[in-house]
């Protein structure tokens, strides 16, 4: 005891200016945390807000949700009532949404979209509003091409409490005229219905192209076969995954989705009539042009070619110009 209280005595003078020090320094160190940390829980307590866009046209839009008005397709820009009908179009549907009036939001889908998507309310319900907007959603708009918008929905941090951006979803919504003269949307991916009304006859066989539906990532397409023959036909052999096609002026092909077509249901009897709905892998380019639907192998008498598909030879090549 009496070396230590010697030691400090010739030493106090050292010992205090390194608890100094030290003092100073630990103080430093949780000045710092204590700042870093202020400025995280500042920063998660403020709202996303998406910067405005310099407007490159003459118009009234200058909501923040607006993030292009300039087209990501081809850099054309939408006409200044235009984009404001359309961008308030979205908002009101939007808001209904995440309102939870979804009735309301219901009759601003069009008539082509709920007849090939959501037949009826309790199915848009289920299958949209409650998908994305089981939260509060902020969202971003951007002209993607033509009448065709880019959606993306955030997490709304201020509604739900969360701190961090959790889900992202990201639609393509279509405005289009309804049959009323009013604008309705296409939501989910749909793009738009095509009236094409083309039609072709071979060998007693009559295929007509009724229309399309054109989604972001696939067409499909609505036809109907009329076997005038006094054989069971079949509209393709099934050995290839490749061989029903759409192309475009470019001669570049689309194929048929094989794992959508049911085999059996291509065999058509004498004087059967069927439609078909057919899906090919068609991605939404605004400036392509679909020429023609083919048929590579379509057998004129199934029941001899299932005798020996080896040696039989009654096999023609379906076109219809569109």
């Amino acid at each position: 005891m009496g070396n230590l209280r010697r030691f400090y005595y010739n030493n106090k003078t050292k010992i205090w200016r390194i608890i100094l020090i030290t003092a100073i320094i630990l103080g430093i160190i949780y000045g710092i945390n204590y700042q870093l940390k202020f400025e995280r829980e500042n920063a998660v307590k403020q709202p996303i807000i998406n910067e405005p866009i310099e407007s490159t046209t003459n118009n009234d839009v200058n909501d923040d949700i607006l993030k292009s008005e300039e087209s990501a397709i081809n850099g054309n820009n939408i006409s200044g009532n235009k984009l404001n009908n359309d961008v308030e179009l979205l908002k009101n549907f939007f808001e209904l949404c995440n309102n939870k009036e979804y009735e309301k939001a219901y009759e601003l889908v069009s008539n082509e979209c709920k007849e090939n998507l959501y037949g009826n309310y309790d199915v848009f319900k289920k299958a949209y509003c409650d998908n994305i907007f089981n939260t509060v959603k902020t969202y971003s708009i951007e002209n993607w091409s033509g009448s065709t918008y880019k959606v993306r929905f955030f997490e709304d941090i201020l509604a739900t409490g969360q701190t961090s951006e959790n889900m992202t979803v990201q639609d393509y919504i279509t405005i289009v005229e309804d049959d009323s003269g009013e604008d309705k949307l296409n939501i989910n991916n749909y793009i738009s219905r095509t009236k094409l009304d083309k039609t072709n006859t071979q060998n007693d066989i009559t295929i007509n192209v009724f229309n399309k539906d054109t989604y972001m990532d696939y067409e499909i397409y609505n036809i109907q076969v009329i076997n005038n023959t006094s054989k069971n036909i079949c509209l393709d052999s099934g050995e290839e995954v490749s061989t029903i096609y759409i192309q475009d002026d470019k001669g570049i092909k689309c194929e048929a989705a094989s794992s959508e077509l049911i085999f059996s249901t291509l065999i058509i009897e004498p004087g059967e009539t069927k439609e078909y709905s057919i899906k090919y892998t068609n991605s939404y380019v605004t400036d392509r042009n679909i020429s023609n639907m083919v048929f590579e192998k379509l057998i004129l008498d199934y029941n001899e070619y299932i005798k020996d598909t080896q040696i039989y030879t009654d096999i023609i090549k379906f076109n219809i110009e569109l």
